[in-house]
């Protein structure tokens, strides 16, 4: 039974004054306990809602991108639950389902539409078509169904400022490469565009080693250069904060320079860092957002 049978006429559901357990719909007389009985089938009898959301509404390319989408429990989904692509202007969002699906506690009455909501990213302006699909690995085979085709999404650019290049999308976040295990990104772009941007690695001795990279500009929309600076101190004991202890002076070095290029087919999620040393020559990096 679904709310669409029950017929409620335009004053409403009106009690006889002769009981106050029958209630009047229409031209029919059921009893209330009844009524309030179906109520719930009434309410899971129009089911979730089904239409996903671009969150937020007319992001821009400085905006993080989600998608809400109906979902199930936790249990329902394998680790990770997600995985995003971007190819060109195709976004698939796959959720990664657990083989055979496992039973799922039934949600309260007044909550019957559990909502997850998955990160897309910052994009550049433009049109895009995002697909949902749902995946499960069964007997070693992956199958794939597509639950949602060709939502629409539109990016808008920010005003521009015609006199410097301005970045693509904000990279901010953690970026690191596989291939160079223990050591990463941290990089920050404000609101005005400017970056700074840790690298902790390790130096040509095998010492873990912090250079920053800040001080610089765009030269293009994907593509950033700019001082890198190491920084360090004496040896000795490190004071603690508000001991009365005389204050350390940091040494700061300029290393050489250092270019963040996000040109790459998949610019939004990976790029190259490569630092050229002022000694030793240059050095680079395949790195990528961390969990991307």
């Amino acid at each position: 039974m679904s709310a669409a049978n029950i017929s409620i006429p335009a004053g409403g559901m009106r009690a006889r004054r002769t009981s106050p357990s029958i209630v009047r719909i229409g031209r029919r007389i059921v009893p209330a306990i009844f009524l309030l009985a179906l109520w719930p089938l009434a309410l899971c009898a129009q089911g979730p809602v089904t239409n996903p959301q671009i969150l937020p509404a007319g992001p821009t390319t400085l905006d993080m991108v989600y998608l809400s989408v109906p979902g199930r429990c936790t249990a329902a989904y394998r680790s990770p639950a997600v995985a995003v692509k971007l190819a060109g202007t195709r976004i698939t969002v796959t959720q990664r389902l657990t083989y055979p699906p496992p039973p799922c506690p039934a949600p309260p009455i007044f909550d019957v539409t559990p909502m997850l909501q998955f990160e897309i990213g910052r994009l550049p302006a433009g049109t895009y078509a995002v697909d949902v699909v749902e995946s499960s690995e069964i007997a070693g085979s992956v199958v794939e169904s597509t639950v949602h085709a060709g939502l629409p999404l539109v990016v808008a650019a920010r005003a521009m400022n015609a006199t410097t290049p301005q970045p693509l999308v904000n990279y901010s976040g953690h970026w690191w490469d596989p291939a160079d295990s223990g050591s990463g990104f941290m990089i920050y772009q404000s609101g005005t565009d400017a970056v700074l941007a840790a690298w902790f690695t390790y130096g040509f001795d095998g010492s873990p080693t912090w250079y920053t990279l800040q001080g610089g500009s765009w030269v293009s929309s994907t593509r950033y250069v700019g001082t890198l600076m190491q920084v360090s101190r004496p040896s000795g004991p490190i004071a603690p904060a508000g001991s009365g202890a005389s204050v350390i002076v940091n040494i700061i070095s300029i290393a050489g320079t250092a270019t963040l290029d996000f040109s790459g087919n998949d610019g939004i999620n990976s790029g190259v860092f490569t630092a050229t040393f002022s000694a030793v020559g240059q050095v680079s990096r395949n790195i990528r957002r961390f969990g991307k």
